[in-house]
């Protein structure tokens, strides 16, 4: 796990796991089991629970997996809370091909000049933002002569609705700034 300069790393590889018992680990689960359940205000403003059972996440998971050819060697970064669903298409789509998750904190997120470096020293190839997340990003690159990314990258927007001017802006800035701009929607989004 890469050191984030705002938060010290988890490292999972200095777990001893020789040392851990799997006798406890009888799985008893089936897909209409209920894997959490997400709070959101969706399209309509008002709160509420939205029951994920698991063949809601294994269902997502496998779409989004193919129709954003997601593999092995994507490296996904997470800049929004893991509360909320916005995250999930990263954390599903890393966790089933086996990809890379970067988590950064909330202190990191705030930082463009950050993100945009990290995005680059990372190699990130996956991000799941905002609309007006990613123009922040783009306008801070613009006014700072800052490189978005010297890779090609996926840029999948959700979490808010879409104005035709924040599309059509970052639509154009597409080409100079070596990012493909998706669309996908969330696990609990009104769809209509």
């Amino acid at each position: 796990i890469y050191k984030d300069k705002f938060k010290s790393p988890i490292l999972i590889e200095n777990i001893d796991y020789s040392s851990l018992s799997i006798k406890d680990l009888e799985n008893k689960v089936n897909t209409n089991n209920l894997a959490y359940v997400i709070y959101t205000s969706g399209t309509t403003g008002n709160p509420k629970g939205v029951m994920i059972e698991h063949k809601n996440v294994i269902n997502y998971a496998h779409a989004i997996i193919e129709k954003l050819k997601f593999e092995s060697l994507d490296q996904h970064l997470m800049i929004s809370d893991y509360i909320f669903d916005l995250g999930y298409t990263s954390l599903w789509g890393s966790l089933f091909t086996g990809a890379t998750l970067h988590i950064v904190s909330k202190d990191a997120i705030l930082s463009s000049s950050y993100i945009l470096e990290y995005i680059n020293e990372q190699n990130i190839t996956v991000i799941k933002t905002t609309p007006l997340y990613w123009k922040t990003l783009i306008d801070y690159s613009i006014s700072n002569s800052a490189v978005v990314s010297s890779h090609p990258i996926k840029v999948i927007l959700g979490g808010e609705k879409l104005s035709y001017d924040i599309i059509e802006w970052l639509c154009s800035q597409q080409k100079n700034n070596n990012y493909q701009l998706l669309q996908v929607p969330d696990l609990s989004d009104d769809i209509e």
